[in-house]
C-alpha cells in the first residue's frame, strides 16, 4: 500500500509512520490523527518488527514501542532475536519517560497466582505458553505490567471495534489516554523526636541515664571481630533505648492550637462566598465575599492574640522568666523581614539594595 518500504505517508491529516522491508512483509506502524500530530518527537524504525514513537506529553514524554512478535511456530532463535533488539529500545528510552510497549506479541498468559503482580488476574487463557513466559518475564524485569490481563474486559457482546482496512485478521482499537502525577511514593516527611534535656537537669534522670546505658553497652574486648559499621549501629542502638527510656521526648506542639470548629465553619463559609463571587460577580456577592473575609480575619486574630496571651502568662507564673521576655519582645517587634545578603567577587558583603541589583543584572 505504501510506496516507501521505511518512512512517514501523509494524506491530508493522516501521517502513518511505518517501518518494513522491501518484501512488504510484517512491519508495524502508528497513525497518528488531530492535535497529537504537534505532539510529535520524533519516529525511528528499529527492523520489520518494531518501531518506535516518541511523544511530547503533559508532565512526561511518552515512548510508545510498537512490536510484532514471532508466533509460537518459529524457531527459538527467531525469538531470541525478537526480544534482544527489544530490550535495547526500551534501555534505550529516557528514564523519566513514560514507556509502554503495544502490538502483537502471540503470547497467551494464564492466572497463576505467582505471576499476579505482573499479570493481574482477569486473563482469558487457562494456559501459559512460551511467549507468555518470556513476556513475563521481560514486563517483571521492567517493573511493568500486562494491561490486556490486569483490567477487567468488556463483555464481548457490547464490545464495539473498527475492523482493520488494511486487509488484516488483526482489530484496530482507539484508546484515549491521560496523564496524572502519582502521589503513591510521596511519602510525607516525619521529624524525628526530639529528647527531652532539660531532664537532665535532676541528678535522679542522670544516675538512672548513665546506668541504662552502663547496662546495655557491651563489655570491654567483645565484638572486636565485628565490622565498625555494625558496631557503631548496636551502640547507638543502645544509647537511644536508654536515653528513650530516662530521658523520654518533648511532646510536640501542634501547629494553630487555635484553631478550631468555629474558624473551620467561617473559613467554609468564606470559600462559598468567594466561589459564588468568582461564578457571579454582581455588586451583592462581591459584598457577601468581603464581610465574610473581614469576619474570618477578626476571628483568626482574635484566636491568636488569646492564645499568645494565655502562652505569656503560663510561662510568668512558671517562672520561665527567659522564654517570657523573649516571647513578649518577638510580639512587640512583629514580623521582621530576613536581611538578604551575599559576597561580591571580591568578598564583600551586599546588603538588601546591591543584591537586587545583582538579581537585576543577572535577569
Amino acid at each position: 500500500m505504501l510506496e516507501e518500504s521505511i518512512g512517514t505517508y501523509v494524506q491530508r491529516w493522516l501521517p502513518i509512520y511505518q517501518g518494513c522491508d522491501n518484501t512488504h512483509k510484517l512491519g508495524t506502524a502508528f497513525i497518528v490523527m488531530g492535535e497529537i500530530q504537534k505532539r510529535v518527537i520524533g519516529w525511528w524504525p528499529i527492523d520489520n518488527r518494531m518501531c518506535k514513537l516518541k511523544i511530547r506529553g503533559r508532565y512526561f514524554n511518552v515512548s510508545i514501542i510498537n512490536v510484532h512478535c514471532p508466533h509460537l511456530g518459529s524457531n527459538d532463535d527467531d525469538r531470541d532475536t525478537f526480544y534482544a533488539p527489544l530490550e535495547r529500545a526500551y534501555v534505550s528510552c529516557p528514564k523519566h519517560d513514560v514507556k509502554i510497549v503495544i502490538g502483537d506479541l502471540n503470547a497467551q498468559v494464564d492466572q497463576k497466582e505467582e505471576f499476579r503482580s505482573v499479570i493481574g488476574k482477569f486473563s482469558a487463557h487457562r494456559l501459559t505458553n512460551e511467549n507468555g513466559l518470556r513476556l513475563i518475564d521481560f514486563a517483571a524485569s521492567k517493573s511493568m505490567a500486562i494491561h490486556s490481563t490486569y483490567f477487567q474486559h468488556t463483555p464481548y457482546r457490547y464490545r464495539i471495534t473498527i475492523r482493520s482496512c488494511f486487509d488484516s485478521d488483526h482489530y484496530l482499537l482507539m484508546v484515549k489516554m491521560r496523564q496524572r502525577l502519582s502521589i503513591v511514593n510521596n511519602i510525607r516527611y516525619r521529624h524525628p523526636p526530639r529528647y527531652d534535656l532539660e531532664r537532665l537537669k535532676f541528678p535522679e534522670v542522670v544516675t538512672e541515664y548513665v546506668q541504662s546505658v552502663e547496662a546495655a553497652l557491651p563489655e570491654e574486648g567483645e565484638h572486636i571481630e565485628a565490622p565498625l559499621e555494625d558496631l557503631w549501629c548496636n551502640v547507638k542502638a543502645d544509647i537511644d533505648s536508654a536515653a528513650e527510656g530516662a530521658i523520654e521526648f518533648v511532646e510536640r506542639n501542634q501547629r494553630n492550637g487555635w484553631f478550631d470548629e468555629k474558624c473551620q465553619t467561617i473559613l467554609d463559609e468564606k470559600t462559598a462566598a468567594r466561589g459564588w463571587m468568582l461564578q457571579l460577580g454582581t455588586r451583592q456577592n462581591v459584598m457577601r465575599y468581603k464581610l465574610k473575609r473581614g469576619q474570618q480575619t477578626n476571628l483568626f486574630k482574635g484566636k491568636k492574640r488569646r492564645l499568645e496571651e494565655m502562652k505569656c502568662e503560663e510561662m510568668y507564673r512558671s517562672q520561665e522568666t527567659r522564654k517570657f521576655y523573649k516571647k513578649l519582645n518577638a510580639s512587640r517587634a512583629g514580623f521582621v523581614p530576613r536581611a538578604e545578603m551575599c559576597l561580591d567577587k571580591d568578598g564583600g558583603i551586599l546588603m538588601d539594595e546591591r543584591v537586587e541589583q545583582v538579581k537585576a543584572a543577572l535577569k
